[in-house]
């Protein structure tokens, strides 16, 4: 009626062809390892990472951020997106980001608000290095790789004594 017809065997083997099975097995590898590879896992609230810290027996990693801060988008991507901060960061601390972005609602907001307040942030991005029982350890401003792992780690080992 409208031109439907089978397709013969001959045609629906043309459909698997060997460029498209080639395709098909890349796009499948690269969602495997994309979808397997190390990524932050960012608590929401400081409340969260104080108790898991407790649990675990690791630092706190506070990353407080804003939504129109162009060198936190840097840092998020030049630090944050490297496999071997990722990789640190899962083996020593609690990650936890603090920020004003617009998706969190308005009593989460005042909270956050209130913790900038508390701990004397003034500029962004800073992050904040707590031990289990919620004590400041440093505060560290903009950093790349390098320079935050050489500010960072000492505290790392001190934790350990």
């Amino acid at each position: 009626m409208f031109g439907y017809r089978k397709l013969s065997t001959k045609k629906r083997n043309r459909l698997i062809t060997r460029p498209n099975m080639r395709f098909i097995l890349y796009v499948l590898i690269f969602v495997l390892i994309y979808s397997t590879s190390s990524a932050i896992d960012w608590q929401q609230s400081l409340d969260d990472a104080f108790r898991l810290s407790r649990e675990r027996d690791k630092l706190v990693f506070a990353f407080f951020s804003g939504k129109q801060c162009p060198e936190c988008d840097k840092m998020r991507e030049e630090v944050f997106g490297q496999k071997e901060f990722q990789d640190w960061a899962e083996k020593n601390f609690i990650t936890v980001e603090i920020t004003d972005a617009a998706s969190v609602d308005e009593v989460l907001k005042r909270n956050r608000y209130a913790l900038w307040e508390k701990h004397k942030i003034k500029h962004l991005p800073s992050i904040i290095l707590f031990t289990k029982e919620k004590k400041v350890l440093i505060c560290v401003f903009y950093e790349d790789l390098v320079g935050l792992k050489k500010k960072l780690t000492p505290y790392i080992y001190m934790k350990n004594d």
